[in-house]
């Protein structure tokens, strides 16, 4: 994916330019194999005139590829680097930054990985600090505000007392899941005792203190929604009178208990640390089986420690995320590494390498460290946002946001089977699904034949036949999600040839 960076950089003297030409003709391709990684937002960037001078580890990407990420500024009002601007961005705009006045509440600071962005469908939420002062929070979408301390949540009556622990979700009908302090006193005793997770718009999910099918609920953490609205939450229970475990649950319901076989793997569920969720109420987590720490979903465990990939010998586990192909994409520290796997991190989709230490990027940027401790976003198009510092040829070195895309989806399997998903939503009319599948057989066609300029011109009907029927008889998710596709797949296309159509 090409992404429209308006990059303002100081001149530079010929002879680096020829070198770094050079440079990224030479290590062009050089990422982990089937990888493409981009550059998405460097410091130099200016983004609305506020130009990017640090960006911190905590990102997500949408079905569209917008990626939304917390960097330090400098601007006409921030002058010097040193002491910056800092505020929530996509690249392409500011969403929010400290000293906004937001629905009267002012933000004073945007501090942690609790103000890790949440995006879908171009809409951006987050936490933040707003006085009296550091220790209270306010959960915002976009410029309004969700709530703050003493608001009520829903119609049961509680009150907000703060956010807890953990980031917003948000999903594409702009609904947030969230994890606070509440109750129906007022003001609320104990932001603590009372933790629960809500929906905004909606309510109550599930509440510290419940007993729920027998299992005392002793916190409630890191919730995710899907875009159908389904909420997986990692929670605490009472095993005995003296401990408790992690489960996992969507909505009211378990769907990890600890013992729980995992799929019919012979391997058994031990306790969660983060999850996610995807709209088939799949969902993926990073905890670990009777055994050993693991990635796994309700039907399989995806990675375990002491499981190699490409050479690389898993130690830990840390962000993940689930699409809707099911394709499950996390960071884990490998290797001789220890805590925090300081350049010994990488990113990975399944028991694919997509993204590792000394990789160079599109533009000759080398990753030198990817952030064990920082966060991913990841989507159906199989792109991995991801947060590394890097150097360049001319020694310049920073902290950016890089996305990582699988060059081997962009292939007309992978096209029809997104194909097949949308058909099976909903979101495209059976008879537009069978004109889409007519034009892709004609492209298959073409592709087998080695008549790449075919190819890549029926593809471009086929854009201009989804744009025709965009909320027609193809919702508009739908048609931005196989544009995407289409268009990762005529780069790929173009790649080959050796002169232009």
């Amino acid at each position: 994916m090409s992404y429209k960076i308006y990059r303002d950089k100081f001149c530079k003297p010929i002879m680096t330019t020829v070198i770094a030409i050079f440079m990224i003709i030479t290590f062009v391709g050089q990422a982990a194999e089937g990888w493409l990684i981009e550059p998405v937002a460097l410091p130099g960037d200016v983004i609305d005139n506020k130009m990017i001078v640090n960006v911190l580890k905590w990102v997500d990407i949408d079905e569209s590829g917008n990626v939304a990420f917390i960097a330090d500024y400098t601007d006409a009002i921030h002058t010097d680097p040193t002491v910056p601007g800092r505020g929530i961005f996509t690249q392409y705009r500011v969403v929010a930054v400290v000293g906004d006045v937001i629905d009267g509440d002012t933000i004073v600071d945007i501090s942690d990985f609790r103000s890790t962005p949440s995006i879908a469908n171009n809409i951006v939420s987050y936490i933040a600090n707003i006085p009296p002062n550091f220790t209270i929070f306010g959960a915002f979408k976009e410029q309004s505000s969700l709530f703050t301390a003493g608001d009520l949540l829903d119609i049961s009556g509680d009150i907000a007392s703060r956010p807890f622990c953990c980031p917003l979700s948000i999903n594409n009908a702009g609904t947030v899941a969230i994890n606070t302090g509440a109750s129906n006193n007022n003001p609320p005793s104990s932001w603590v005792t009372n933790e629960a997770v809500y929906t905004i718009p909606g309510g109550l999910v599930v509440r510290r203190g419940e007993v729920i099918d027998g299992h005392e609920l002793t916190s409630t953490r890191t919730p995710k929604i899907s875009d159908l609205g389904d909420i997986a939450t990692k929670v605490s229970i009472v095993t005995t009178s003296t401990l408790t475990s992690s489960a996992v649950m969507i909505n009211r319901t378990f769907a990890m208990l600890p013992g729980d076989e995992i799929g019919i793997t012979g391997q058994f569920f031990a306790r969660a640390t983060n999850v996610a969720i995807n709209n088939s109420a799949n969902v993926a987590v990073n905890g670990a089986t009777t055994t050993a720490a693991a990635i796994m979903t309700l039907d399989r465990v995806v990675a375990k420690a002491g499981g190699i990939v490409d050479g690389r010998k898993f130690r830990a586990f840390a962000d993940i995320e689930i699409n809707n192909a099911n394709d499950v994409a996390f960071l884990a520290g490998y290797g001789n590494g220890t805590w925090p796997f300081t350049g010994s991190v990488a990113v990975f989709m399944g028991d694919d390498l997509a993204a590792d230490t000394g990789d160079i990027s599109t533009g000759g940027y080398e990753l030198t460290n990817i952030d064990f401790q920082g966060g991913i976003g990841f989507n159906d198009a199989k792109e991995v946002a991801f947060a590394a510092s890097y150097t360049t040829i001319d020694g310049e070195s920073g902290d950016g946001v890089f996305v990582a895309t699988f060059a081997g989806a962009f292939n007309i399997t992978s096209l029809s089977e997104q194909l097949d998903v949308l058909l099976g939503s909903g979101e495209i009319d059976s008879k537009m699904g069978t004109s889409l599948e007519k034009i892709m057989s004609t492209v298959a066609s073409a592709v087998n034949r080695d008549k790449v300029c075919v190819a890549i011109n029926t593809l471009k009907a086929l854009k201009n036949h989804i744009e025709s029927q965009r909320g027609k008889k193809i919702t508009d998710n739908a048609a931005s999600d196989l544009i995407i596709y289409i268009n990762n797949f005529i780069t790929q296309l173009e790649s080959e040839l050796t002169s232009s159509c």
